[in-house]
């Protein structure tokens, strides 16, 4: 920690710090130094260390949406602030005042339900992408995950934060795919937004009455800055693959079984413009599974891992590699049926080259 930080960081209370062990267990709260600064210290951040955030003047784990409004109280009644986050991918949601208590949901790691038929999945803040999409394939179903990659949380991407993916083209955005939420307010309180506070299920993000979302994320998410989900629902999508992909090897050595219904085609366009009137027409012809945009040195790095550093020092080939693969975009089309699969095969072909 940097000097003017440790001198602004003050110990939290006895009775603080007890009411807290009351709530979550004494085993689930802590308030050990070296322990703190390990929730300071965030991945996206440089190795400066005026770049830490603040330290907090406590951890608690809670494992349920009762503990997780206990503890919210307690920082109510001693005079503390709060911040929570799941896979805590970066700072967005580590303290930036002093006097926080920082709310790891770890412990709420659960997949609640996945509803087969009306396609949604009800989690906890600690489930990760990888793991809700693996369980969705062996239904026939998927969800969207972010850039941000399968480690990440998407309660945390569709209730408090942003980010769109690879899927998006099929998919869409995250906080669109949000079908209802438990919130557990700044006072404590436990609101439910969507059709599942009127006891009808979590099929509907809306009403009755007006909607929430607005308030409760807006575009881009408060970053637990207006209290903290516990549960979610999230739309799930029609998955037409394997209910399990077979992958050998590792990284850039792995080698997967592409289903007869898939298709990948990268795309090479002279400018932006005419990358993004591709990508326009597809949306509007509706196919694509997955669409992304490859940056050069990863293009390069993909297929030539050993030689990318080579390249990088040659001009030559330098310049016309980033020329030539500057705007390309890779997609991936799937099928429910071969008819299908021809048909955007068909339909992607004068679309990427510019074709009427």
């Amino acid at each position: 920690m940097t000097t003017a930080t440790l001198e602004t960081w003050k110990e939290i209370s006895e009775a603080a710090y007890r009411d807290l062990e009351n709530a979550v267990g004494e085993e689930n709260v802590s308030r050990e130094p070296a322990v703190l600064d390990g929730y300071a210290w965030q991945p996206t951040i440089n190795d400066d260390p005026a770049k830490w955030v603040k330290r907090p003047v406590a951890v608690v784990l809670p494992s349920s949406t009762e503990e997780v409004q206990e503890v919210v109280r307690v920082c109510n009644r001693h005079g503390l602030k709060f911040k929570a986050f799941s896979t805590g991918w970066g700072v967005y949601s580590g303290p930036t005042y002093d006097n926080v208590v920082q709310i790891d949901l770890r412990r709420m790691n659960r997949i609640l339900d996945i509803d087969e038929k009306n396609m949604y999945a009800l989690v906890e803040p600690y489930v990760c992408g990888a793991q809700l999409q693996a369980e969705a394939m062996k239904r026939g179903l998927n969800c969207h995950i972010i850039g941000a990659g399968p480690a990440c949380s998407p309660l945390a991407s569709a209730t408090s934060g942003w980010g769109v993916g690879w899927d998006g083209i099929y998919m869409s955005y995250g906080h669109r795919n949000l079908l209802g939420a438990e919130w557990v307010l700044p006072s404590g309180e436990l609101l439910r937004v969507g059709s599942c506070d009127s006891g009808l299920g979590w099929f509907s993000p809306d009403g009755p009455g007006p909607s929430l979302r607005g308030l409760m994320r807006g575009s881009t998410g408060a970053l637990s800055g207006l209290g903290v989900f516990t549960k979610c629902a999230l739309k799930l999508y029609p998955w037409p693959g394997p209910g399990r992909v077979n992958i050998k090897g590792l990284l850039l050595d792995a080698k997967a079984e592409i289903p007869e219904n898939v298709r990948f085609h990268m795309c090479f366009f002279p400018d932006r413009k005419r990358l993004a009137d591709a990508v326009y027409r597809m949306g509007e012809a509706e196919i694509g599974y997955l669409a992304t945009r490859t940056a050069v040195a990863a293009f390069i790095y993909t297929f030539a891992p050993h030689l990318l550093r080579r390249i990088a020092g040659t001009r030559a080939l330098r310049d016309v590699l980033s020329k030539g693969t500057k705007w390309v975009f890779v997609i991936m089309l799937v099928g429910a049926t071969e008819e299908e699969i021809e048909y955007q095969d068909a339909a992607s072909w004068p679309i990427t080259t510019g074709s009427p």
